[in-house]
């Protein structure tokens, strides 16, 4: 409990939290398509999507990135508060990834 109230605590959190978001916020502006809506608060972040992303998570799942499927459309990050910057943009990386090969896929099977 003294950890979580530590102010230099709480601030990473947030920081890396903002720096999560904001790349998530990019992903949604870069396949409109595909994601409806990011939101959330700290690091408990969510991305609704257009369809049901069950094939997205399958392809974050083949590249190492755990999601949780929180609703039909929307899939949820819960990483640990002790995520750093750098584990952000590789998890960011990873789920860029699996929305590229979904975007591929669906192009191919003209979804869109």
């Amino acid at each position: 409990m003294e950890r979580i109230s530590n102010p230099e605590f709480l601030y990473h959190v947030n920081e890396v939290g903002q720096s999560l978001r904001r790349d998530l916020k990019a992903l949604e502006e870069k396949f409109p398509e595909i994601i409806k809506q990011v939101r959330g608060k700290g690091l408990l972040l969510g991305v609704e999507f257009k369809r049901n992303p069950s094939s997205i998570i399958k392809h974050a799942r083949q590249r190492g990135l755990l999601l949780t499927n929180m609703t039909s459309n929307t899939i949820g990050f819960t990483p640990p508060l002790t995520l750093t910057k750098a584990e952000a943009r590789e998890g960011i990386a990873r789920f860029s990834g699996a929305l590229e090969q979904f975007h591929k896929n669906a192009k191919d099977e003209s979804l869109f």
